[in-house]
């Protein structure tokens, strides 16, 4: 019976261990997880925090919320970082090379890059990653990961982080108590998401920041997101970017930003991601920050000229497809602040944009499969 015993502490030990990996936790919230009762989660605790063998080498931290409760993680042992993976396309220094502070990014892709199956790409795909939330208690980790992994894995897959990729709440920040909702403060926020990329870093093509890194830009001038960008080498902007991406001699021109709106309906959302075409003209226009996933195809006629050595030989007027694109979040509905305040449950579907070995572009928007493809409907 005794032998059944520790075998039974052994496998709730490494339990706890397994939730303090990720997220802190509060007595609690272990307790709701394990179905036993907060005693008993504060014995196995004490036993966990001094036994070296599951610990191996790291530690439990502990530290108070404002609300008198603990919150428990597991720190690992220091180890040596790996190298940055080498990059995966060419930045290119703009005219005015402004940095962080300009507006205008421009990447080349190599030609010769691979498809999934070890064959010449028929594409390039790009996962805008928006309002992920690191550090809310609702944030759907297992999801952004495995978002993640198919940037990882696929050659010809990569990324772009649009804002709020963190939940950064501040004493002060909108929604009252919203630090309340966080499993881990923020600076570890901003660790875990760097650790949580840094595998794509060099597949990662611009990073923006949202209004949640915002929150501390205001108050200490520094932008959180700029700390994992320089750390992960990955081209950073301060705000809006027109990013040009050129592949196999053809270039698509991007405008994102993490977005503006308070509308509630789908027409209200897309004027909004549309207002830069006032002032640019982009294949894309791409945000996020209201947490839906939407899509639109609208037209333009702008003037085409052909040239033969340096000879104007035809002037024609063209229609100019472009995409308006808004991104979903990775943060959940039920037991946050947009369920308390009766807001519409956003979306936590997909959206992929491919650009072809043609010079076409389609947008895929509905579920992902196993394989990492988005089923449902092309734009």
């Amino acid at each position: 019976m005794e032998r059944e015993n520790r075998k039974e502490d052994g496998k709730i030990l490494k339990k706890i261990l397994e939730f303090l990996k990720e997220y802190g936790h509060t007595v609690w919230e272990l307790s709701q997880k394990l179905s036993i009762n907060e005693d008993s989660v504060n014995f196995y605790l004490n036993k966990l925090t001094n036994s070296k063998k599951y610990l191996a080498g790291g530690f439990i931290n502990s530290w108070r919320t404002h609300g008198g409760s603990f919150v428990y993680v597991y720190v690992s042992p220091t180890k040596k970082r790996d190298p940055l993976p080498e990059k995966a396309f060419i930045s290119l220094p703009t005219a005015g090379n402004e940095g962080e502070k300009g507006l205008y990014q421009r990447v080349i892709i190599l030609d010769d890059v691979l498809g999934p199956n070890n064959e010449p790409a028929k594409c390039i795909e790009i996962t805008p990653f928006y309002d992920i939330h690191i550090g809310h208690r609702k944030c759907d980790m297992d999801l952004f990961r495995a978002d993640v992994e198919q940037v990882r894995k696929r050659p010809n897959r990569f990324a772009i982080f649009g804002g709020d990729s963190i939940e950064n709440a501040l004493g002060d920040s909108a929604g009252g108590a919203a630090w309340a909702d966080q499993s881990i403060p923020p600076d570890e926020q901003r660790i875990v998401f760097e650790n949580e990329i840094r595998d794509i870093s060099g597949k990662t093509l611009v990073m923006i920041p949202g209004n949640h890194e915002h929150r501390t830009t205001k108050k200490t001038l520094m932008c959180p997101l700029r700390e994992v960008a320089k750390s992960l080498e990955i081209p950073y902007f301060a705000g809006p970017v027109i990013l040009d991406i050129t592949w196999r001699g053809f270039r698509w021109t991007f405008h994102i930003s993490h977005g503006r709106s308070g509308s509630n309906t789908p027409g209200g959302k897309l004027n909004a991601v549309g207002k830069p075409r006032n002032y640019v003209v982009a294949d894309f226009f791409i945000m996020g920050h209201v947490h839906d996933k939407k899509s639109h195809r609208v037209s333009r006629l702008v003037p085409r000229r052909e040239f033969i050595e340096g000879k104007l030989v035809s002037f024609s007027i063209m229609p100019k497809v472009e995409r308006k694109i808004i991104c979903p979040s990775y943060l959940m509905y039920e037991g946050t602040y947009a369920q308390q305040a009766g807001y519409t449950p956003g979306s936590r579907e997909s959206i992929l944009i491919q650009l072809n070995a043609d010079g076409s572009s389609t947008v895929a928007t509905g579920s992902r499969t196993l394989e990492g493809d988005v089923t449902g409907i092309n734009i």
